[in-house]
């Protein structure tokens, strides 16, 4: 199977593309959505699941943590 993407700018032709298209043997359309931005606190959340959150009793801690 051959795959073709077509990035259409102009949101009026895209119904008589799409139509065009699917009126053809052998082709099938597909809608491509970008995938969702994720909010500041959602990526919060994940790095959260993931374990890439540190944490530290006291500002002396991270400061040895650092290096500093």
């Amino acid at each position: 199977m051959h795959q073709l993407l077509i990035t259409v700018e102009d949101n009026r032709m895209l119904r008589a593309l799409r139509q065009t298209l699917s009126a053809m043997d052998g082709v099938i359309v597909e809608t491509l959505r970008p995938k969702k931005r994720m909010s500041s606190y959602e990526r919060s959340v994940e790095d959260l699941k993931a374990g890439r959150i540190k944490g530290f009793e006291s500002s002396e801690d991270l400061f040895k943590d650092l290096g500093l």
